[in-house]
């Protein structure tokens, strides 16, 4: 090699075991569960609760059927979330102020009775009335599952907010606050370490939540039967 030349080896591209192109970004998956304040949420939310009764031979997995056996009937009843879905509504010839936590009025509603039954033959036309619903285009029954949507975006966004306030204001002024503590305050101790609340401390703010319900004006109205 003469002097003052300068020797470049050409370094070989060394093969990789990896290929890119299995790599997969993290990818946030919502539920339809998650929202069902429209009609579209709340079709998906029912269609999806109808594929997981259908994908299981198990009886008691078709909550939504359920037999009446002191008045001999089967029915179904359709639930978002916590919340039944009515079939159809008549007024019940009352009205009710709808009050705020602070106990302002915020409007005054007709008081409506709701139907969450519907009636059929037997378990069997339970089930194949929820199939032929989550499979089909009703015109009905999408304006019931509108109806509903709506009725849910109130409850989530304007009735539990003011139920959950109210209670509070009714718990810290009564005389449990001393005996279990401020509302928000955590009583007990969980399993893993962490506070929580107690047994006691829940069902007592759970009465307040029922109490705070009757009287903001949320308290559903209710068909009356005289027995003898």
């Amino acid at each position: 090699m003469a002097r003052g030349t300068l020797s470049l080896k050409r370094k070989e591209k060394s093969v990789s075991i990896l290929d890119l192109n299995n790599a997969v970004a993290p990818v946030k998956v919502v539920s339809k569960r998650g929202n069902c304040h429209t009609l579209e949420g709340a079709m998906g939310y029912f269609k999806e609760r109808v594929s997981e009764m259908s994908g299981d031979t198990e009886d008691a997995t078709w909550e939504w059927v359920q037999e009446d056996k002191a008045q001999g009937y089967w029915y179904v009843r359709i639930m978002l979330h916590s919340m039944p879905v009515y079939w159809k509504m008549e007024k019940s010839g009352k009205t009710v102020d709808i009050l705020d936590p602070e106990g302002a009025v915020i409007e005054r509603r007709e008081q409506m009775i709701g139907f969450d039954r519907y009636k059929v033959d037997s378990f069997q036309a339970g089930k194949d009335l929820l199939t032929v619903l989550a499979s089909s285009d009703d015109a009905t029954f999408s304006s019931i599952m509108a109806t509903a949507a709506d009725a849910l975006r109130i409850v989530d966004t304007q009735e539990l907010p003011h139920i959950r306030a109210k209670a509070e204001i009714l718990y810290n002024n009564s005389e449990w606050k001393d005996k279990m503590g401020m509302w928000d305050k955590k009583d007990a101790t969980g399993s893993r370490g962490t506070p929580t609340y107690s047994k006691d401390k829940t069902n007592k703010m759970n009465q307040y939540k029922q109490t705070a319900r009757r009287q903001l004006g949320y308290k559903r109205a209710k068909v009356t039967v005289e027995v003898s």
